[in-house]
């Protein structure tokens, strides 16, 4: 049955790259003739202001189209746990903070950890990746009204390490939390006036079930949001 399972799901991203690669050479073709047509014939008397709007606004809906396949083909080249190793998750915290420092220190953020820091089973190019997302995150939903603050810390239960990142954002309505992990969900009070397509949390639950972990989100006790995940942990 698993066998099957994996079998059906590798089809499934096959497909899934195949028709978004090829779904994305036709919009190609509708982009370009259609700015190609306002660059040669906008000037003419026959198009208005209207005709011209019109054309623009279909070069937008392409444009916003090709973004999206370019979202699915990310999602779908994600696959399986492809390398696992003994990682220091900390380390990876650190890379991720130094990697986004200038956006930190733009907007007068600050990111710390606490408590002790068991080591974790995974890839560590996709927990780079998990981490960068959910800061990523925190950064675009914080909340006007006070400095960024950002805290994460894990503790051991059994055989996983659940990992705590918190921020003092606007928070996602409790109603909502469980839809934001969905594909291109964007949602909260800030999900329409925020750049993005809604990839970065699905992504990360992805990436946390490849290492057999789950993920959600709840209230923070800072005032914005928890996401928790868990992750295999290291003995010995």
């Amino acid at each position: 049955m698993e066998v099957a399972l994996a079998r059906k799901t590798a089809d499934l991203e096959r497909t899934t790259y195949i028709l978004s690669h090829d779904l994305r050479k036709p919009l190609r073709h509708i982009v370009g003739f259609a700015e190609a047509f306002l660059e040669d014939y906008g000037t003419l008397e026959g198009l208005d202001d209207q005709g011209r709007q019109y054309i623009e606004e279909m070069v937008g809906g392409a444009k916003r189209m090709e973004r999206l396949l370019d979202g699915i083909l990310q999602f779908a080249r994600l696959g399986e746990l492809d390398e696992s190793t003994i990682v220091n998750l900390y380390s990876v915290w650190k890379d991720v903070i130094d990697d986004n420092r200038s956006d930190l220190d733009e907007i007068g953020g600050h990111a710390h950890v606490r408590g002790h820091w068991p080591k974790v089973l995974g890839s560590p190019r996709l927990l780079y990746q998990l981490l960068g997302n959910l800061v990523g995150n925190a950064v675009k939903f914080r909340s006007k009204e006070r400095p960024l603050k950002i805290s994460l810390h894990a503790h051991t239960r059994g055989n996983k390490v659940v990992v705590c990142l918190e921020d003092n954002g606007v928070g996602i309505p409790a109603y909502l939390r469980k839809e934001a992990f969905d594909l291109f969900r964007r949602v909260g009070p800030q999900a329409q006036s925020t750049e993005g397509m809604g990839l970065g949390l699905a992504v990360c639950r992805r990436i946390v079930e490849a290492h057999g972990g789950k993920i959600h989100a709840d209230a923070s006790p800072l005032g914005g949001t928890v996401i928790k995940f868990s992750l295999p942990a290291v003995y010995g």
